[in-house]
């Protein structure tokens, strides 16, 4: 970057320059930003240029600064400047994620949303099912209450506490017994209910993306003894949402490096040899399996990991 006045190069730490720069003219500090702007971004910073891109075109900041170069902060001080309205979270899905979805959906299969194939409509009465189906559990909670309070997923970390490791043992496997077989034997849509209800950040997350798009999924999909955190419906793609830490991100980790997980440790090399182990049962079965890590969408703003997620469906339907 250059300053327009006296064209010295910028660095991170010349933020003041321009407002101290000898040369500027004695503008005031707003014509003094525009005029930086222009002059490093003549392009983009074009009223109409920039009107066509972010409100004709849909781009959101994240194209406009990978094309261009211009920060977030300039790009909204430009929209304030011209008086161009900005998106809100909800436009942006409803214009951006959800528009593209269709466009890309109708160009594939001949319909705006996979929900309106034929296969999948004839299976519309499933939603009168699961109305039931919480009815039945909010009147049978006492059932449920271990799954929400005592599982692994719920409050076990409170074992943890205990001095006695013994103890701590025995009580975390009676109850991953008991959770697993009491898993068998209830359905999918059981399955995603008490799912949502113990789910991480990240897949709480990942599913409302899912759910605001209406697309129609399955939690804890299994083959044999092999979980997985997600198939699409109708499909044969699964999902594996993956912390960097449980899962040993190879971004943050080396093969040889070794973690500690309650009650023991981990070489990363191993969790590794696992999830390839998983991978390797879903392709042998005819599933594609993707992954979507913790990395992939923890500094996206909603916009933008809704965007992820529909073209990481997208590109791996099948």
């Amino acid at each position: 970057m250059k300053c327009p006045f006296c064209k010295k190069n910028l660095n991170k730490n010349d933020g003041h320059h321009i407002y101290k720069c000898k040369k500027n003219l004695n503008y005031d500090d707003i014509k003094i930003k525009i005029t930086y702007i222009k002059y490093n971004y003549p392009y983009i910073s074009d009223k109409n240029n920039l009107y066509n891109e972010y409100s004709i075109n849909l781009r959101s900041f994240n194209d406009l600064r990978s094309e261009y170069g211009i920060s977030y902060r300039n790009l909204d001080f430009l929209l304030k400047y011209y008086e161009i309205k900005k998106r809100n979270k909800k436009d942006s899905s409803k214009l951006i994620s959800i528009e593209k979805y269709k466009k890309t959906c109708k160009l594939r299969y001949g319909v705006d949303n996979i929900s309106k194939l034929k296969h999948i409509k004839d299976k519309k009465n499933i939603i009168e099912k699961v109305k039931k189906l919480k009815i039945e559990i909010e009147e049978n909670k006492k059932i449920y209450d271990w799954i929400i309070n005592e599982s692994l997923f719920g409050n076990i970390y409170n074992v943890y506490y205990n001095k006695n490791e013994n103890i701590i043992k025995n009580e975390y496997y009676k109850l991953i017994k008991k959770y697993n077989n009491h898993w068998k034997i209830i359905n999918d849509d059981e399955k995603n209910i008490i799912s949502k209800k113990t789910d991480s950040k990240l897949e709480s997350e990942i599913s409302g993306i899912l759910d605001r798009l209406s697309i129609s999924y399955i939690k804890n999909f299994s083959i044999g003894k092999n979980i997985y955190d997600i198939k699409i419906s109708n499909t044969y793609l699964l999902i594996e949402i993956n912390s960097d830490l449980w899962h040993a991100n190879p971004k943050y980790y080396k093969n040889n490096d070794i973690l500690n997980f309650p009650f023991k440790k981990e070489k990363v090399i191993n969790i590794w040899n696992k999830d390839k182990y998983k991978k390797n049962i879903a392709n042998d079965n005819g599933y594609n399996l993707i992954y979507i890590w913790e990395d992939d969408i923890k500094d996206l703003n909603y916009q933008d990991k809704m965007n992820f997620v529909v073209n990481k469906i997208l590109d791996n339907m099948v």
